[in-house]
């Protein structure tokens, strides 16, 4: 059987179209979809794994482990043959498979022997493509653990191409919102955090997906990992995962701040001790950074009535915004103190820096992504604008004072009527329930 007579789906126009509206073919290549390639080869055992995605004339490869090809004629692609069915396709000798056995990639350079395909099926039941694994040597066998396994990183590999493309249909449909916003001003605004939400909703289910069945590899229920980077793989992508997930979170937060949302759930606490648990979570990542982080406090301090999980997130924030825009060796001072009764949080860094209009442009909604700081950093650049909104919630504001190339100070200071003076503070942190 010649490679000529390659099967095709009996939807296979409206599967291409499918595809091709997903914006995925002939894109750069993306670290989500490399590290499960990388992970598929580590847990099969192969030289070569694919994200090939197989459309009216070829199987291009939207990601490439051990291959320098970007495609191949769908004409003598094994993966024409996987998208047929929803089982893995198997194929442990392609010399002696009637329809691969005369294929060139079998009897020429190429050289297969073994293939094992996932299809990437869609919500809407079109198979786009494969995850697939291929080996110069014949297999007598593939487990069915393997097999699962396979099913799982090709489920993994849909759930990030249908949350790419709904990021950037959302993204697509919030720059018109967002331009709409500019000609009809609060009505605009309001737009503006609706979509916010919606945006943050939509994209939970597929990234909870994807830190589901990458939890599910890292505890490794189905036994022992096959390869020392099995583990490691999953975790990235379970890491990647969760940092996404924080970002949704923070849009919503600012998205419920806008909207009015938000209660407060006040009690009175030490900002001492608040400040020294902010400090022990962002320990890692200063670390990672090389970032020392020192805590100041004045002698004598009253206690705060305040929302605390709303304060933890603010200083959380500045904090990170600290550590993420220093460099290797630099410092970042928290200091607690009071003045006229009020209680003040200040993060002092020896960072970049920002120029006063950069400064100004900080304080607004998305202003990271218009900026340079975006090639460089991660981030939505909501931090400062969540804050912001935060602190005054609680009756207080933020101030920042930054020179650029000298580092910036970020200075939250709550009202007098939020201070606690310690002898009324006392009995309250010590009553029941509180």
């Amino acid at each position: 059987m010649t490679s000529n007579l390659v099967p095709k789906p009996f939807n296979d126009q409206e599967r291409i179209e499918a595809l091709q509206a997903l914006g995925l073919l002939d894109t750069p290549p993306e670290a989500a979809f490399d590290r499960i390639t990388r992970l598929a080869a580590a847990v099969m055992r192969t030289p070569i794994a694919l994200v090939s995605l197989v459309d009216e004339t070829r199987q291009w490869f939207k990601s490439r482990c051990g291959l320098d090809l970007e495609s191949t004629p769908r004409e003598v692609a094994f993966c024409a043959h996987a998208i047929m069915k929803d089982d893995v396709l198997l194929v442990l000798d392609a010399t002696k498979d009637p329809r691969f056995m005369n294929n060139p990639l079998v009897t020429g350079e190429g050289h297969i022997r073994f293939y094992a395909g996932a299809p990437l099926i869609t919500r809407d039941g079109f198979r786009l493509g494969t995850l697939c694994v291929i080996d110069t040597e014949v297999r007598a066998e593939v487990t069915e653990q393997e097999l699962e396994l396979m099913k799982d990183m090709a489920a993994m590999t849909i759930e990030v191409i249908e949350g790419r493309h709904a990021v950037r249909h959302a993204t697509e449909v919030l720059s018109q919102h967002l331009t709409a916003a500019a000609q009809r001003a609060e009505a605009g605004e309001t737009a503006k955090a609706n979509l916010m939400a919606m945006l943050g909703h939509e994209l939970r289910t597929p990234l909870n997906a994807i830190i589901g069945f990458s939890e599910v590899m890292t505890s490794q229920v189905f036994g022992p990992s096959l390869s020392p980077e099995y583990k490691e793989y999953a975790e990235h992508i379970r890491e990647s995962g969760q940092h996404l997930l924080g970002l949704i979170g923070t849009m919503l937060n600012l998205a419920s701040c806008e909207r009015g949302e938000i209660c407060l759930n006040e009690e009175t606490f030490d900002p001492a001790k608040l400040v020294a648990d902010c400090v022990g979570i962002m320990s890692e990542p200063a670390r990672k950074a090389g970032v020392k982080v020192k805590t100041e406090r004045a002698p004598i301090l009253p206690d705060l009535h305040a929302d605390r999980n709303q304060v933890v997130q603010m200083l959380l924030n500045l904090i990170g915004n600290a550590v993420k825009f220093n460099q290797s060796g630099g410092t970042v001072r928290i200091v607690v103190e009071a003045h006229d009764g009020q209680v003040v949080l200040s993060v002092i860094d020896t960072g970049l820096g920002m120029a006063p209009e950069k400064l100004k442009q900080s304080r607004e909604v998305f202003d990271q992504l218009d900026s340079g700081l975006a090639r460089n950093f991660e981030g939505l650049g909501l931090g400062l604008p969540l804050t912001e909104r935060l602190v005054e919630l609680h009756g207080g504001r933020l101030d920042l004072q930054s020179t650029e190339g000298q580092g910036t100070t970020a200075t939250l200071t709550f009202p007098a009527w939020r201070s606690v003076a310690e002898e009324i503070a006392a009995p309250l942190r010590a009553a029941p329930g509180s």
